[in-house]
């Protein structure tokens, strides 16, 4: 044994072995030294532990999240942890929203009648303003003028009278004529105590006539045409210029010939500047005498001749026939295209 230690150590004084060893020697001093004085100074690394729920006075539960230095950590009431993603940020930094919000209600303040006539916006977004009142402005449209009204009216002049019996057969005859002009509707003529015709309305053909409703049966000499028909002769019509000849009985049983001749037929035209006016207007023109109604109602020629007039126009126009809702249905049609 003694041999063999003998041995070793000679080696290890060896030359060639001793750089070695003082080099193995100075190591083992260093990780001596580290650890003893190092180690005191170095962080146990932190164990994840999970602190017991703990429930409070409330009744709300309260737990502590793992914790994470390089993450922000954010706790609820009921113990659930939720972490929120992206860069941290000062929270005495005051937002951009609530500046823009401040700026706007100093705006306000100082501008009443601004805020209450425009809503105040929030970054652009469309947001009220807090604090503003916003009252919506009623935008009126401007109504177009109306329309002016042209209303239509036709005046009749005609010339009637009795014709006197020539003294001398085939001598000609001066005849007495009166003039009667701008004729209200169903006057009578010569007179109301003599009704031989009652004119009915001007008519407009190819050219402008007027009606006159016989209330005898007298013998017609002329160029007048018969209406209804030329077998139903209950009323004539004549143009500008032509002459009719009625030969008559009078009530005491003495013959006797009347004779008419159509001066005239005008238009008479009238702007107003409304409806209601030119309904008026039309109400005013379209007068009626009341002797030669009743005189054609008890004899029954209100529409002997077929016709009928309309205030719309000033005219006459086909009847309508006397058929439960027809009458209203043709007369609200020509109200609609204002005939």
């Amino acid at each position: 044994m003694n041999a063999f230690l003998n041995s070793v150590k000679d080696d290890l004084l060896d030359v060639r072995l001793r750089l070695a060893v003082l080099v193995l020697a100075i190591a083992l001093v260093a990780a001596i030294a580290y650890a003893v004085l190092g180690g005191g100074s170095s962080s146990v690394p932190a164990t994840a532990t999970t602190a017991p729920v703990v429930a409070n006075a409330g009744g709300i539960s309260v737990s502590q999240t793992t914790a994470n230095t390089a993450e922000p950590v954010t706790e609820t009431t009921n113990g659930a942890a939720h972490e929120r993603g992206g860069s941290l940020r000062d929270p005495f930094t005051p937002l951009a929203a609530a500046k823009s919000s401040t700026t706007t209600t100093t705006t306000t303040a100082s501008t009443p009648s601004t805020s209450a006539t425009t809503p105040a916006s929030s970054g652009g977004s469309g947001s009220s303003t807090p604090g503003s009142s916003t009252t919506p402005v009623a935008t009126t449209k401007p109504s177009a003028p109306s329309k002016p009204k042209v209303t239509t009216r036709f005046e009749v002049t005609v010339e009637f009278g009795v014709l006197p019996a020539p003294s001398i057969v085939g001598a000609p005859v001066e005849a007495q004529l009166k003039t009667y002009s701008d004729m209200a509707l169903d006057e009578p003529l010569p007179d109301k105590s003599n009704a031989q015709l009652v004119f009915s309305g001007a008519v407009k053909r190819a050219k402008l006539e007027a009606v006159f409703t016989l209330t005898g049966e007298p013998i017609l000499h002329g160029t007048a045409t018969c209406q209804p028909s030329p077998t139903q002769c209950q009323a004539i019509r004549l143009q500008v210029g032509q002459i009719e000849t009625l030969e008559s009985i009078e009530p005491d049983g003495s013959p006797v010939t009347y004779e008419l001749r159509l001066v005239s037929v005008t238009r008479v035209t009238r702007t107003v500047s409304s409806a209601s006016a030119a309904r008026a207007d039309v109400a005013s023109a379209a007068v009626v005498s009341k002797v030669g109604r009743e005189l054609l109602k008890r004899k029954g020629l209100t529409t002997a001749s077929g016709l009928e007039y309309s205030p719309s126009e000033g005219v006459l126009v086909p009847a309508v026939p006397a058929v439960p809702g027809v009458r209203a249905h043709v007369a609200a049609k020509r109200l609609r295209h204002g005939r």
